[in-house]
């Protein structure tokens, strides 16, 4: 039957998918993170600049 080979390269592209969706999501995670933090930084500059 030809249906498992393709069942098997579905799974496969899905998880190819999912690590390259998780591995972008965690970039992004990340970048805000440090967003937060050097704007959290800098207001704390400016706060103690005043």
């Amino acid at each position: 039957m030809p249906i498992v080979p393709i069942a098997i390269r579905l799974s496969c592209a899905l998880t190819k998918a999912t690590g390259q969706f998780v591995q972008l999501y965690t970039i992004r995670l990340l970048k805000i993170k440090y967003l937060w933090k050097t704007i959290a930084l800098v207001e704390i500059r400016e706060q103690a600049k005043a």
